[in-house]
């Protein structure tokens, strides 16, 4: 019976994510279809810009403009259709009100022994409470990274924060915990819960750079 629910909320989850990622190949496809256009852009300009110096930094902010745009590509690394619609759905979702994503991925599975409804519910879980602590500052930025290192799979979701110290982290893991009020806090319980079930590590911390402040939080699972 528990196996016929978990496939239950498989499938549900794959019938959510399938139309973003489905969005996603065609957005990817259409950019490849302009890539010539792009290239005979970047041959020609030698024409406009008679100098070296000119010729050089248009290049260079021409390509830095093809790399932004087409980062979503990178998403296709992954072999899960299912998680690859849904972080390009939270990707979507964030840019949509102001704040920027960025991320790189190494690995082409997430969190490997976790079943993917799962994995969607600890990912989102981080994305939405980066995204609320985020919205409301003035450098707004996400990033994650997907990858293995030392016989683990792991998970990392990276905000700017305001300010908060690291010993004051662990109360986020409270049940009902929330700098927003009480009994808003539900996420990262949920998340603390589950690793007891599921048998993975949830690392975190603080960190400053790029003139900010950073929080992070890691999920770590060992290889299958």
């Amino acid at each position: 019976k528990e196996k016929s629910i978990q496939n239950e909320y498989q499938l549900t989850i794959y019938q959510m994510y399938q139309n973003s990622y489905d969005n996603l190949v065609l957005e990817i496809r259409m950019r490849q279809h302009e890539f010539q256009n792009h290239l005979n852009a970047i041959y020609n300009q030698h024409i406009l810009y008679k100098d070296y110096e000119s010729l050089v930094e248009h290049q260079r902010d021409y390509c830095e403009t093809l790399i932004v745009e087409n980062k979503l590509s990178k998403l296709l690394k992954l072999k899960q259709s299912t998680i690859i619609g849904f972080l390009y759905g939270k990707i979507m979702d964030a840019e949509r009100i102001g704040i920027e994503v960025k991320f790189d991925i190494s690995s082409d599975k997430v969190l490997c022994g976790i079943p993917e409804y799962k994995v969607v519910e600890i990912i989102g879980n981080l994305f939405a409470n980066a995204v609320e602590a985020v919205k409301e500052l003035s450098y707004k930025e996400i990033y994650f990274r997907i990858g293995k290192e030392e016989g683990y799979n792991y998970f990392i979701l990276e905000n700017t924060v305001l300010d908060v110290q690291p010993n004051e982290i662990i109360n986020f893991f409270k049940k009902g915990y929330s700098k927003k009020g009480n009994n808003r806090g539900i996420g990262l319980y949920s998340i603390k819960k589950m690793s007891k079930q599921f048998n993975y590590l949830v690392e975190f911390g603080t960190r400053d750079y790029t003139n900010a402040k950073w929080i992070y939080f890691k999920i770590k699972i060992k290889e299958q």
